[in-house]
């Protein structure tokens, strides 16, 4: 399965950001890199445009029997995903460490 990749986003996840994010998700896919852990400690706000790239992403990791950990979820992030109903969606834990030992064991 090769390497836990670790990606640290930061700012806005929105329509605005989303190309950027996109291509780090496909650049991420291209290489193989299917075990994936989402920091998102720095996230100021997201809104669905960010909602749906993580989804979309999810979605492609498993069609590879990839993973993907949200780690150390910022409280305007965590906000939105309780919100949503989507904080069980998503695996959810409170750092880096923890989140590369829940994908390593899936």
């Amino acid at each position: 399965m090769g390497p836990v990749s670790i990606v640290r986003i930061s700012g806005t996840m929105d329509l605005y950001n989303m190309p950027e994010l996109k291509e780090e998700f496909e650049r991420l896919l291209t290489a193989g890199r299917v075990r994936v852990v989402l920091n998102l400690s720095e996230v100021e706000s997201i809104d669905s445009s960010g909602i749906g790239a993580m989804i979309a992403f999810l979605q492609q990791l498993r069609r590879q029997e990839g993973h993907l950990v949200l780690s150390a979820v910022s409280q305007p992030c965590r906000y939105v995903l309780n919100l949503t109903r989507l904080s069980a969606f998503f695996d959810l834990v409170d750092d880096d460490t923890e989140a590369q030992a829940a994908v390593v064991q899936s």
